[in-house]
């Protein structure tokens, strides 16, 4: 899969947070560095379509990335900057909520949120309710819910960051 970002630019108030920003990329592993403030988590959220651009075009495979739709974006697993937990779900309660959300079947959702949970280590935490979890718990919760749909395009944003916690 080759992705292309040609020219996208962003302001906010007046300054750019991305200008004329060109790269491609092929399979693999990248990773986005650079110090705060530098448009790193808006070009994320442009490439994943919850923001859009003043200027430029995101190319998947040569296609326009925002004509894709449902197709492209069920290849793609997110984790927001600041992942959004409710602290009264099971860690497994919230990963089977995630995989209503993303049309994953129970049976399905179930055996896959138990496969990522061993491999994160938190097999033994997924009857616990997300309030009582450390935040590094919570954070590798929110990167299972990113893998659970077995995406081609894993986006990790801040993944050592911090994480909210809301009340029911």
């Amino acid at each position: 899969m080759k992705i292309s970002f040609q020219n996208i630019s962003k302001q906010y108030k007046g300054k750019y947070a991305l200008k004329n920003f060109t790269t491609e990329s092929q399979e693999g592993v990248y990773g986005l560095l650079g110090v705060n403030s530098t448009g790193k988590t808006t070009l994320i959220n442009i490439f994943v379509g919850t923001l859009g651009s003043d200027n430029g075009t995101v190319l998947i495979d040569g296609q326009e990335a925002k004509t894709l739709g449902k197709e492209f974006l069920s290849k793609i697993g997110y984790m927001m900057q600041y992942s959004i937990f409710y602290r009264d779900f099971t860690v497994m309660d919230f990963l089977l909520y995630m995989c209503t959300l993303k049309g994953i079947s129970d049976e399905q959702g179930k055996g896959r949120s138990l496969e990522l949970l061993g491999i994160v280590n938190l097999l033994d935490a997924k009857d616990k309710k997300i309030g009582v979890l450390s935040g590094g718990m919570r954070q590798r919760a929110g990167i299972v819910q990113a893998m659970l749909g077995d995406p081609k395009i894993l986006i990790l944003d801040e993944p050592t960051g911090e994480e909210k916690v809301y009340e029911e």
